[in-house]
């Protein structure tokens, strides 16, 4: 989630938790390196068995963003300091979006060095220990990742070019190049464009669906699996009370958004740029028919920019783009 641009958008009021109970911070302690994880921007849950993987970088540490993938289990997670270890030991430095596919298979999309053509995607085996490399072109601007099996997925791409000046010129010109990519276990290739800053992506597999965010476009694309990969267009657009950002399934069907009230707050604080000390968070919950219902909300004074929420039974737990701490709801 790297938003370049600054785009304005009305600021609405936000307070105390909504529709959650009683929350509270739980800051990860890499037990490697005993430092407290920074950046827990996605996080991927198995609602079979509670467990979950964050993913996490400090986007403001320059050449050492001190990244990881750290396995949990929401059942028996905790407030306060939870020492963790690092799935991928080490090796991506700076993971963005996952998706764990049937508890066991780990998709990671890599953002390598940060430099054009380092991006990539890793399927981690997280019982076996094996790991795949899957690079191509295509995933240069690879934001978030969702798995159909244990080879395949889908990722979005949020811009069509991959350097800096034509990032730039998108965002600049508000132009819609962003894609959606297909890996069917040999080859990449787009399956919808023209999207307007793709985002999070999940799999609704009780509806044979797939969920796009649309960040800038404020809304929710709605596709038929077996049409996404045909190229058909979104069966339904959702539009949305905020622009979205990560994306997850509970397990009731219903789809988890993390929403950013004013955009270019979020710029200022992912930049660290003056007056962006905090930015809004606020979550929803949405049914496939648009109906939404608000979970939590947040002015940004105790958990700024939220970019991902996961329910597991009577818990929500919620990551952030810069945040020390995760804030775990009851």
């Amino acid at each position: 989630m790297r938003l370049a641009a600054v785009a304005l958008v009305m600021m609405l009021a936000t307070g105390p938790a909504a529709g959650a109970g009683p929350c509270e911070p739980v800051t990860l302690v890499d037990e490697a390196t005993g430092r407290s994880v920074v950046g827990a921007e996605d996080i991927a849950l198995d609602q079979d068995s509670g467990r979950l993987v964050v993913s996490a970088h400090d986007r403001l540490a320059g050449a050492d963003p001190g990244g990881g993938l750290y396995g949990l289990d929401l059942g028996h997670l905790a407030t306060g300091g939870v020492r963790v270890r690092d799935l991928a030991d080490g090796t991506v430095r700076r993971p963005h979006g996952i998706d764990l596919y049937e508890g066991k298979t780990l998709f990671v999309v890599d953002r390598g060095d940060g430099e054009i053509g380092s991006t990539a995607v890793w399927i981690i085996d997280l019982a076996g220990g094996g790991r795949r490399r899957v690079e191509n072109p295509l995933l240069c601007r690879a934001n978030d990742i969702a798995a159909l099996d244990s080879t395949r997925f889908l990722f979005t791409a949020d811009h069509g070019a991959c350097g800096r000046i034509g990032v730039a010129v998108e965002n600049i010109l508000g132009l819609a190049r962003g894609f959606v990519g297909y890996f069917d276990g040999e080859t990449v290739r787009a399956v919808a464009s023209g999207l307007d800053f793709p985002n999070g992506i999940a799999v609704n597999r009780r509806r044979d669906e797939v969920v796009v965010a649309a960040t800038r476009g404020r809304e929710l694309l709605v596709y038929g699996q077996a049409e996404l990969l045909a190229g058909a267009p979104a069966r339904r657009r959702l539009p949305l009370d905020g622009a979205p950002d990560n994306l997850s399934v509970t397990d009731d069907g219903r789809i988890l958004v993390a929403l950013h009230p004013a955009l270019w707050r979020l710029a200022l604080h992912r930049y660290g740029l003056p007056g962006g000390e905090h930015a809004p968070s606020r979550i929803e919950s949405l049914d496939m028919a648009g109906g939404a219902r608000r979970v939590f909300e947040d002015d940004g004074t105790r958990l700024s920019a939220a970019t991902v929420a996961v329910a597991w039974r009577d818990r929500l737990l919620i990551g952030s783009v810069l945040g020390d701490h995760l804030w775990l709801c009851r």
